[in-house]
């Protein structure tokens, strides 16, 4: 249930921070989640991963709905990606994802530094 939370928790605040800040206040939204809420470093990692996966799978797949895949099919065919549009989502949000992932398992290995 604490792990959903969280999840939530860096989802709305990354969703915040990104419209006035640049991409990278994803990772403030992670790390003070975490620092805030500390778990073991799994869960840490997972819902940094998963709160900033979701979001950027949902931006990119409402953005590339809204222009008709006119954009996202013309970087996927200049990626190798052999022209998927999807697999261009999931690599963006995963890349999101990643960023997340490790803000939140810092955040949490500094509490736990800040503890003892």
């Amino acid at each position: 249930m604490k792990l959903l939370i969280k999840i939530i928790l860096i989802a709305v605040l990354a969703l915040l921070l990104e419209m006035f800040m640049p991409w990278w206040s994803i990772a403030l939204a992670a790390f003070a989640v975490e620092l805030a809420m500390g778990q073991p470093k799994g869960k840490a990692f997972a819902a940094g991963f998963l709160g900033v996966f979701i979001l950027w799978f949902a931006h990119a797949f409402i953005i590339d709905m809204q222009n008709e895949h006119i954009l996202a099919g013309k970087v996927a065919n200049i990626l190798p990606m052999g022209g998927s549009i999807i697999l261009l989502i999931v690599v963006t949000a995963f890349i999101g994802g990643l960023v997340g992932g490790l803000a939140a398992a810092t955040g949490r290995e500094l509490k736990r530094a800040l503890v003892r």
